[in-house]
């Protein structure tokens, strides 16, 4: 099913082993990777002693960067044709040669749509109803198999139905090929991190009609897709019978509706009274509740925990089948999930296959600690006893996961030996970025709210609110004297004056620190944050470009994170067969989009 790769590389090598070493070197020796993906955080632009841009770039980037707008700047390096720019644009040969790096790094995002000939979605399924004008539940359209009915997208945003009707498609196609590989069935799908279980609520109905074991933490996920699923149609309503008259009758007196404990009546107490009717928990009239009957479906089973590489080990009771088979699959799982759902496929014996889409990278623990800065830039890191649990712990959990990149031995600071590929958590942040995907809008606007926000820690700097990033602090002192802003209302964003005043407000609600910074800078007045805006205007653009420089190579740290699963898949000889890795939907509309996949031998 694969492709003739197992790694979807770019045109500039053919051949997986190259590939990696080239990636493991690169990510070890270029002193500006590593710097734009780690070393500098936005907050230290306007506070350090050293302007990150004058001390990090070269003089002819810089002077190159001044003849260009921001936007051009982007197109530049993620679209631009680099034999034309340096004919043409004059674009310095050091600056074209670590912009085509990493490019070539990167894994190549372009999805192709599988084949849909001679596969049942798609095709238009008959079901078993006495009514031929609501026969055909599967329509088939120019766009199908990813078409999805709208009873199955309750609650999805347009991202959300792309996402979720081509990975079902792709998950689907995936246990088909599996069976005929195997000559056994796919009992079950696992989804590890369900959510509100939009992805095997698809995969439960028609086309594909999948049994479906939902693993999901939140109690609240849980219920809601059980709501879901009744709109749905994959669970029958619960039928209740009322007296119509007592019932219109309450509904009448009661302004915020039924009190709980009198909605139903059982049948004992309805029994003589006439006007009685059947209606559904929802009100929905008895005509629609007939319709699971006579769908075809599979089945959803829930199960509440809390989930980790041993989660599949009990699930013995929700599966009624004398061999099952099962697939591991998870859409978007955050942080270690992911690592969870790929070693179920060694820790359970009857798990065949897995195929996990990660994200949130800035959620995973760190598995080697010794030489890399964890979670945040010291000074930049809130008192959690969590972080600082798993900051010192090595977590086995954690990334990376393969041999090959734990034991990698290359050269540290002051030409040390160190072992190991770590990311901390500035980098890692930063790989979850999109830039491809930016619009002249977007650029406006996030690089505005970066400003605000590294122009406020410039004024706090000055009020004696925040110690400066060039002291030495230790971890205790640094942790007492952190700000947290976070998100703001629109609003505050219109102009500084407006930032600073929503900021402060915020802060003097909050917990820890806040209101303490906010009751130092109060007396601040509006002609004096204005004249910080005035005072560093200039600077804003040269933040702009250190921002687009780290996130576009942080796109080398996400493909680092990624090809490390894969390489943890492929050392597990033993058990797992065949390992790749493959886009399944289009990444200007979910950047996140590279499925690992793993088939037990």
């Amino acid at each position: 099913m694969r492709n003739s790769l197992p790694l979807p590389l770019s045109q500039a090598f053919t051949d997986i082993e190259t590939y990696v070493e080239a990636l493991l070197s690169f990510i070890t020796t270029s002193e500006l990777f590593m710097t734009l993906c780690g070393g500098v955080h936005v907050l230290d632009f306007l506070t350090s002693t050293q302007d990150p841009y004058t001390s990090l770039l070269p003089p002819d980037w810089r002077t190159w960067f001044d003849t260009r707008d921001i936007d051009q700047i982007v197109a530049f390096l993620v679209s631009a044709d680099l034999h034309d720019a340096e004919n043409d644009l004059g674009a310095p040969p050091s600056l074209l040669a670590y912009v085509q790096d990493i490019r070539n790094l990167c894994l190549n995002r372009l999805y192709h749509p599988r084949s849909r000939e001679s596969d049942r979605v798609g095709q238009k399924v008959k079901m078993q109803r006495p009514k031929p004008a609501r026969s055909e539940r599967w329509i088939d359209k120019q766009d199908a198999p990813f078409q999805l009915p709208r009873s199955v997208t309750m609650g999805m945003n347009p991202k959300k139905k792309h996402e979720v009707s081509h990975f079902s498609y792709f998950i689907d196609h995936l246990a088909n090929d599996l069976s005929r590989r195997t000559s056994t069935e796919t009992s079950h799908l696992v989804d590890f991190g369900a959510g509100q279980n939009y992805l095997g609520r698809v995969l439960a109905s028609e086309p594909y009609c999948r049994d479906i074991i939902a693993l999901e933490r939140k109690h609240a996920n849980i219920k809601v897709a059980s709501e879901l699923d009744i709109q749905a149609r994959l669970v029958d309503r619960k039928m209740v019978r009322r007296n119509k008259k007592q019932h219109r009758k309450l509904q009448d007196n009661e302004p915020f509706g039924i009190p709980e404990q009198i909605q139903g009546l059982t049948e004992e107490q309805n029994v003589g009274l006439s006007g009685s009717e059947y209606v559904s928990q929802d009100g929905l009239p008895p005509g629609e509740l007939s319709d699971s009957k006579f769908l075809r479906k599979g089945e959803i089973k829930y199960v509440e925990t809390e989930i980790s590489k041993a989660s599949l080990v009990d699930l013995g009771s929700y599966i009624s089948h004398p061999q099952p088979g099962l697939m591991v699959m998870s859409l978007h799982s955050c942080g270690n999930l992911v690592h969870h759902g790929l070693r179920s496929i060694v820790a359970n014996p009857t798990v065949r296959c897995v195929a996990l889409v990660g994200c949130c990278y800035n959620l995973l623990t760190e598995r080697l600690t010794s030489n890399a800065p964890s979670y945040k830039i010291k000074g930049l890191r809130s008192r959690n006893k969590r972080v600082e649990k798993c900051a010192v712990a090595n977590d086995e959990d954690g990334f990376p996961m393969s041999a090959r990149m734990i034991d990698y031995v290359h050269k540290g600071q002051n030409d040390s030996i160190e072992r190991g590929i770590t990311f901390n958590i500035t980098a890692r942040m930063m790989a979850c970025q999109a830039p491809s995907n930016w619009t002249s809008q977007d650029c406006a606007s996030f690089f505005t709210r970066h400003f605000y926000r590294a122009l406020l820690q410039r004024l706090l700097l000055n009020k004696g609110a925040v110690p400066h990033p060039d002291e030495t602090h230790t971890d205790e002192e640094a942790a007492e004297r952190v700000v947290i802003i976070g998100s703001l209302r629109l609003s505050c964003y219109v102009s500084f004056v407006a930032y600073v005043r929503g900021a402060l407000e915020k802060m003097a609600s909050a917990k820890g620190r806040g209101p303490v910074v906010a009751e130092m800078v109060k007396d601040i007045t509006d002609e004096e944050i204005k004249a910080y805006e005035t005072r560093y205007e200039c600077r804003k653009k040269h933040l702009s470009i250190m921002w687009s420089l780290m996130a576009f190579s942080a796109g080398v740290v996400e493909s680092t994170i990624v090809v490390d699963r894969y390489l943890w898949l492929v050392e597990q000889r033993n058990v797992v067969n065949d390992a790749w890795v493959e886009a399944v939907f289009e990444y200007s509309k979910s950047p996140r989009n590279l499925v690992v996949v793993g088939i037990k031998g």
